[in-house]
């Protein structure tokens, strides 16, 4: 009997460890199935991961390439128009024949036509910015005087940033234009093409918005040109600009900038203005918050003021003397003619001489 009720117990020992090592590995394989099914949740997830950033990335490139592509179409264009305005076909010194002219202005109507349409597409009329600007702008060789424009947004065209800045005199018009290229399906008829050429001028090339160093003392301003497109006026100095510049914070940075110059005049100064590239004497009345200054200029008629940002107004020296420099802006632009008729006049008496 001991002998079998050893054998016995053995025996279920063996079978309980039996069980016991069927269970563990029973738990074991359903662990692993479990661990494995997490582990390709997680692969899954991660490839997922990386297909959502890798799409994301390509997006991006994709704008790059286009922003890029439209820039390269402007400096293109900028090319031709100089090409055009110079009268000469590149590689073939000479004047355009009357063939080449015409085919050469019908190229011109057609990147109008087209510019027209791009910026119906893009252009978001429902709001309107109205500010003062009061800068020369120079882009391929042509410069506009920007003084007060009305502007208009940009958001969907590359980039998001570009602004479209027209005269105030002319706002009602182009916003009437484009709302009817808008309405026609972005798609500029022939003869209202021509009728715009014969008014405007496109200018497309690159403006450097960095103000000067002495505008920001201790201060590096190193300029950023970027695309833009002028529309120049052929009758004056006006011009339309679509670029990223003019905002109102760049402006208001700029006179900021400006106006803590520790030489700047006081109202009741003797000062020079610079108005069209030229400098004129006269006394400064009054500046504004926004660093506007109005200026009475010697020459000018009684009650006739200049109005001028203030970094284009300096103090006068004490060596100024009465020249054109001392004429109002009205006088300054009739001294030229006068100059040239006494010319005339003194070449008449040279030759009958």
């Amino acid at each position: 009997r001991p002998a079998g009720f050893k054998f016995r117990l053995l025996t279920l020992c063996l079978a309980a460890r039996q069980e016991v090592r069927e269970r563990a590995s029973a738990r074991s394989f359903a662990m692993a199935s479990d661990s494995e099914h997490c582990s390709d949740d997680e692969e899954l997830q991660y490839e997922y991961d990386d297909a959502v950033n890798e799409v994301a990335e390509l997006e991006s490139e994709l704008k790059a390439v286009e922003l890029e592509t439209q820039q390269l179409k402007i400096r293109l264009q900028s090319s031709a128009a100089r090409s055009m305005r110079s009268g000469h076909v590149p590689g073939a010194p000479g004047m355009l024949p009357p063939a080449a002219a015409a085919a050469a202005e019908g190229r011109r109507v057609a990147e109008l036509a087209t510019l027209l349409e791009w910026v119906a597409l893009h252009v978001d009329l429902s709001s309107t910015d109205a500010f003062n600007v009061g800068f020369e702008v120079p882009i391929a060789g042509r410069v506009v005087h920007l003084r007060r424009v009305a502007q208009w947004h940009m958001r969907s065209a590359p980039g998001g940033r570009l602004r479209m800045s027209v005269p105030v005199e002319h706002q009602e018009s182009i916003a009437q234009l484009l709302a009817y290229v808008k309405g026609n399906g972005c798609k500029v008829e022939l003869e209202v093409a021509r009728r715009f050429a014969a008014v405007w001028d496109l200018v497309p090339g690159e403006l450097a918005t960095a103000p000067p160093p002495s505008m920001l003392p201790g201060e590096a301003a190193t300029p950023q040109p970027e695309p833009s497109v002028l529309l120049a006026h052929r009758g004056s100095t006006q011009g339309i600009l679509v670029a990223t510049w003019p905002t109102r914070a760049a402006l208001k940075a700029f006179n900021k900038a400006a106006a803590s110059q520790a030489n700047l005049p006081k109202v009741g100064d003797r000062v020079e203005l610079q108005y069209e590239g030229t400098w004129f004497c006269g006394v400064l009345c009054s500046v504004d918050a926004e660093g506007k200054a109005s200026v009475k200029c010697d020459a000018d008629p009684e009650g006739v003021f200049t109005m001028a940002l203030l970094y284009h107004v300096r103090r006068a020296s004490a060596e100024t003397a009465p020249s054109a420099a001392a004429l109002g802006p009205q006088e300054a632009q009739q001294r030229p003619q006068a100059e040239a008729e006494e010319e005339e006049e003194d070449e008449e008496e040279d030759d009958e001489e």
